[in-house]
């Protein structure tokens, strides 16, 4: 597999094309793309950040920058609709801060998406945590951790749970898949 990454990129829009050869090899085949459209401008941090979330949550690989435990409750509320109460406790030790002024800060995102047993998006809910913290508050948060709680209303069956973290200061993420059978 060959890669390539532009140096100098220009932020233009324009097509470039690209060409690949390869000599004295037999029986090969090659799968190349002939171009590329360059972007028309620079992806902002947030943007990349908002990118990498929704790429994260429609992935099933596991991602384990930040530790994150997450326990699930059952409650039903009648024959079609059960209450599925979603707890996620995050180790904010794990969070990279920027210090300005006299605070911490950090923005953490936490996604947690439910799909049905064949991989189809039922809900999902998004918090975003904005962390604006002094140096005493942030010492105890980093030794107690962060609990969210989301709760979903869903009928009998089978899903999984995915949860995404993102933490915007140190780049780093948490993604889990959750098994959940609901009767």
């Amino acid at each position: 597999m060959l890669g390539f990454s532009p140096q100098n990129l220009k932020y233009d829009g324009s097509y470039h094309e690209l060409k690949v050869k390869v000599g004295n090899l037999r029986n090969v085949t090659l799968q190349v793309r002939r171009g590329y459209w360059a972007p028309k401008h620079e992806v902002d941090a947030a943007e990349e950040a908002k990118d990498e979330i929704r790429e994260a949550v429609f992935s099933r690989d596991e991602i384990a920058d930040i530790p994150v435990d997450v326990q699930t409750d059952l409650f039903r509320l009648n024959d079609e609709k059960t209450e599925l109460t979603v707890t996620e406790h995050l180790d904010a030790g794990a969070l990279r801060f920027r210090k300005s002024e006299d605070r911490n800060n950090d923005t953490v995102t936490v996604v947690t998406g439910l799909f049905d047993a064949n991989g189809n998006y039922v809900s999902g809910i998004q918090r975003v945590v904005e962390l604006r913290l002094r140096d005493r508050t942030m010492a105890s948060l980093q030794s107690s951790g962060i609990t969210l709680k989301e709760t979903f209303n869903v009928a009998p069956g089978r899903y999984v749970l995915r949860l995404v973290v993102r933490d915007f200061e140190g780049k780093t993420m948490a993604a889990r898949n959750i098994g959940v059978v609901t009767q």
